[in-house]
């Protein structure tokens, strides 16, 4: 599971820091790392409509981002 949000963290940068935590206890999880968890995919259910979309063209694009995660 932190394997999956590990991943997601490319599109959906707001969760790095959140998913970072949960990672660093994977080798001797307890219960509440596993809430942690369920939590973090409960936000994301909840922000389906948000992220970060690529789309493949023809015409090379330049992104510039601007993040804040406080």
């Amino acid at each position: 599971m932190v394997g999956a949000l590990q991943y997601l963290t490319m599109m959906r940068p707001n969760i790095t820091c959140v998913v970072y935590v949960v990672s660093q206890f994977t080798r001797a999880p307890r219960t509440m790392h596993l809430f942690a968890a369920k939590r973090i995919l409960r936000y994301l259910r909840g922000t389906l409509d948000h992220g970060i979309l690529l789309h493949a063209t023809a015409i090379p694009s330049i992104v510039v981002t601007y993040f804040d995660a406080d």
